[in-house]
């Protein structure tokens, strides 16, 4: 299945000369500010043929772990993590981003982004925008829509990284409900507590939102259909839509943050709902080459395509 009609990116099996040839363009510098300027309007997705779902309309919806807020920020770069993905890498994700061309997108790991930079990614994409903000430890999140956004709430102090909801207006029908999270990391006995306390809070304030469109989306940070978070999330009424590939960062060391635990970049949805959505994949749907998405994150983008009223 190709969603896109027009890609900006080599099809799958050009020559081998086209493919390095557009893949150097890519690669040019293209200015020294945080959004580069060759950053244009996206590529637009056709509605596949075989979506059999409900809905007068197709929305396209993403999350994504952008690693260290894209290496925006001098404390981004300066941490030992990023020493594989170097430099300002956003130029990279907002092409990866216009490929795809969401309506609905969030955004985890914006390291030390302040609202300017958020307003300037927003502006890009001709999106609205809120941001959860963590003056802690730099991981905030924010979602980011072609809908215009009539409430929001960031749940201050609930969450070791970031989380929030927002509800979205489609110039037509009914609202429909996001959360966009970034839990714990399993990182040891302690982080898995927190998580598991996230998800029950989280299955808390979703709990009025599972006979409407609602989805849940981000870096849950536990594997997809296993473990005891995957297993209340069920419980509660939802069901796993996308989960996101997994990646090989330059070096081929494995995944940086998700080697032991799977693939923990996930769309959820409601039962009730979950008919009127199909996921869908950066390389095989969007023509996107695996080794573009490898050097701009340690994840991979979850993708899903959702039935409007």
């Amino acid at each position: 299945m190709k969603i896109l009609a027009h890609s900006i990116f080599p099809d799958s099996k050009p020559a081998r000369f086209n493919f390095l040839l557009v893949y150097l363009l890519i690669l040019l510098p293209t200015g020294c500010g945080v959004l580069s300027p060759d950053v244009g309007p996206g590529t637009t997705p056709s509605e596949p043929s075989d979506f059999a779902v409900s809905g007068n309309h197709i929305a396209t919806v993403m999350t994504y772990n952008i690693l260290m807020g894209g290496g925006v920020t001098e404390e981004a770069r300066a941490y030992p993590g990023a020493i594989r993905y170097p430099g300002n890498r956003l130029p990279k994700i907002l092409k990866i981003i216009r490929a795809v061309d969401p309506d609905i997108l969030c955004l985890q790991e914006l390291w030390f982004w302040s609202d300017s930079v958020a307003q300037d990614v927003a502006d890009s994409l001709r999106m609205n925008y809120r941001m959860s903000i963590n003056e802690e430890n730099g991981h905030s999140g924010a979602i980011f829509s072609k809908f215009k956004i009539t409430e929001t709430d960031t749940f201050p102090g609930r969450f070791r990284n970031s989380a929030l909801c927002v509800t979205l207006q489609p110039p037509w029908g009914k609202p429909i409900n996001v959360f966009g999270a970034h839990l714990a990391p399993p990182l040891d006995s302690a982080s898995t507590s927190i998580r598991n306390k996230e998800v029950d809070f989280l299955i808390s304030q979703m709990a009025d939102y599972k006979s409407s469109s609602s989805i849940l989306l981000g870096d849950l940070n536990f594997p997809a259909n296993s473990g005891a978070e995957n297993a209340k999330l069920v419980g509660a009424g939802w069901v796993l839509v996308a989960e996101a590939g997994t990646c090989q960062p330059p070096g081929g060391q494995g995944r940086m943050s998700n080697r032991d635990v799977g693939s923990p970049d996930h769309i959820w949805a409601p039962r009730a709902f979950a008919p009127k959505t199909r996921g869908a994949r950066a390389i095989e749907d969007y023509s996107i080459p695996q080794l573009f998405l490898d050097e701009c994150s340690d994840h991979y983008p979850a993708l899903a395509l959702v039935g409007i009223d």
